[in-house]
């Protein structure tokens, strides 16, 4: 195939002979094929079976001497999407395929309708959804809702939940405006989609191994996947137990096989959802254990680098100048601050339980510092100890109550310090110290970084799953505030449940911005039904003395 701008395309040789499955017609009831054969040909067993989303719905089967018509009953067909139809020859080989979409019409018909097409700034909004089958009946379904400046509308996202699974996410290749074939308002969709679908085809037959490609097949699971590594050759090979705990104090445990691999279920990564998951091999450190875990997300980074990014600004992809933000900032005003420049950043530590903790631990270790009887710090600085000259302080040390005459230093209180060094060296002739040094010091507990925390503790840290957030919406209360609102989401609701005469009443107060603001719902229900819809309204900025009239 030649094209007007010269671009040629290759076509597979034509065979001499063989068997061609024609997709005729769809009516409301049957999908219509013609099956023949070359001429001389001598008759043949054949079969034909219908697929949706990879489960048989029907079967058909005949013989064939030249041509025959065969009709697969659409109500074989329980739902909305892509029909896989093939055709098999006598032996059960498959020799030619055709995808057809069918049941259009078994959707979720999703209205939504705000009580008014106007309002004023900082208005309420109240909007009312109503979701019915391809009957009419009141279904009881789950949407997700964004209400959003019509400015981040992007006119090159024209994938919905709808398209994306019946559609975009079933065939090969990038589909142009996917969306088109589902709106009712063009008349020629139809057909323009069966020409779509007849460049598609050989779904489920690889003949060459070699030709598989794996762009685009990475999946994530649910649960965390680790490795547990162990360099003492006697344990090498055993399972062994891992446990597994947060800083609420709550324990699990998991198991690796004889590889040292484990999976943390995400059941586990759920009950620790509030904060950091804590890690450490039941075996003792000396047997050399290091845990490493898989991580997903440079490979996600990678393919989303290679995705095409849309910006809902004009003049995608060229300089943006200062006049292309005025339709998302129409009608306020701009508080600019002071200039701030930083000179310096403090260290500011914030620690969960765990960690403060093992904080703890490590001060009250015996070998810590600690302040004697007379006051003097010990054990602060290495060589520096007043032990020598003082008997009484060396009867009560050495005693069997030591410890407990032993305080804790306090944080940024004065200490003395002493030295002792041996005189001639400690050469025989002359026994005795003097003293070297003697200062005061400011005592500063000793600081361990969550790095060294963990590893003077043999423990491993991640993040568990993070908490819901709260999508924040303004009350009444909240309007009355004098500073500018310039939100240009109004509304997010990831999970919408309709009641049983499918049916939902939202409400949401409109912020400062002057535009127009377009809304956004996609759902589903039992039965794989899904569903898109949207609505619009205008918001205007108006003086109190003007009387604003609904449009």
């Amino acid at each position: 195939i030649r094209l007007t701008n010269g671009r040629t395309y290759p076509l597979p040789a034509i065979l001499t002979q063989g068997i061609i499955l024609e997709f005729s017609r769809q009516d409301g009831d049957f999908l219509e094929f013609i099956v023949s054969q070359s001429k001389g040909l001598p008759p043949q067993l054949f079969y034909i079976t219908g697929q949706l989303r990879g489960i048989t719905c029907c079967i058909a089967h005949g013989t064939l001497e030249e041509s025959v018509k065969v009709k697969l009953p659409l109500d074989e067909f329980p739902a909305q999407g892509i029909a896989v139809v093939t055709l098999y020859n006598g032996n059960g080989q498959p020799v030619a395929e055709r995808l057809v979409y069918v049941h259009p019409e078994k959707k979720l018909y999703i209205t939504a309708e705000p009580d008014k097409t106007v309002y004023a700034t900082r208005e309420k909004v109240n909007l009312k959804i109503k979701v019915v089958d391809e009957k009419g009946q009141p279904v009881i379904a789950q949407l997700g809702i964004s209400v959003f400046d019509a400015a981040y509308d992007n006119p090159g996202d024209l994938d919905n939940l709808l398209t994306h699974c019946f559609l975009s996410s079933q065939i090969r290749g990038r589909i142009y405006a996917p969306a088109y074939y589902f709106d009712e308002k063009n008349p020629g969709r139809a057909e323009a989609l069966d020409l779509l679908l007849l460049t598609q085809g050989w779904r489920r037959y690889v003949w060459k191994a070699e030709n598989l490609s794996e762009k685009g097949a990475y999946v994530i699971t649910d649960e965390l996947v680790g490795h547990q590594t162990v360099k003492d050759k006697k344990m090498k090979g055993t399972e062994q137990f891992i446990q597994i705990f947060g800083s609420d104090g709550d324990v699990r445990f998991t198991l690796t096989d004889i590889n040292g691999d484990f999976a943390i279920e995400a059941g586990i990564l759920n009950d620790f959802r509030k904060g950091n998951l804590y890690i450490k091999p039941m075996l003792q450190k000396k047997h050399g254990t290091q845990i490493s875990f898989k991580d997903l997300f440079p490979v996600i980074n990678q393919i989303r680098g290679q995705k095409e990014m849309y910006y809902p600004l004009p003049n995608r992809g060229d300089s943006v100048s200062k006049k292309d933000f005025s339709t998302l900032v129409t009608g306020m005003e701009e508080i600019v601050l002071k200039e701030l420049i930083v000179t310096a950043k403090a260290r500011r530590f914030i620690r969960d339980k765990v960690m403060g903790s093992l904080d703890s631990l490590m001060e009250m270790d015996f070998n810590s510092p600690w302040v004697c009887i007379h006051g003097f710090l010990e054990n602060y600085r290495e060589g520096y100890s007043h032990l020598p000259f003082h008997e009484n302080h060396l009867i009560q040390v050495l005693g069997g109550d030591s410890l407990n005459k032993r305080n804790k230093p306090i944080e940024g209180h004065t200490y003395h310090l002493v030295k002792y060094s041996p005189l001639n060296n400690g050469k025989p002739g002359l026994d005795g110290l003097y003293v070297a040094d003697h200062q005061d010091v400011i005592y500063h507990k000793p600081y361990y970084s969550d790095k060294e925390l963990l590893e003077l503790n043999n423990l491993w840290r991640i993040k568990g799953y993070y908490g819901r957030r709260e999508f924040y919406l303004p009350d009444e209360t909240d309007m009355l505030d004098p500073l500018p609102d310039s939100r240009n989401t109004l509304f997010w609701a990831p999970s919408v449940l309709t009641d049983t005469n499918g049916e939902a009443n939202l409400s949401f107060y409109c912020s400062d911005l002057n535009t127009r603001f377009t809304g956004q719902i996609e759902g589903l229900a039992d039965g794989g039904l899904l569903g898109v819809a949207n609505c619009e309204f205008r918001v205007f900025k108006i003086s109190p003395s003007f009387k604003m009239h609904e449009q």
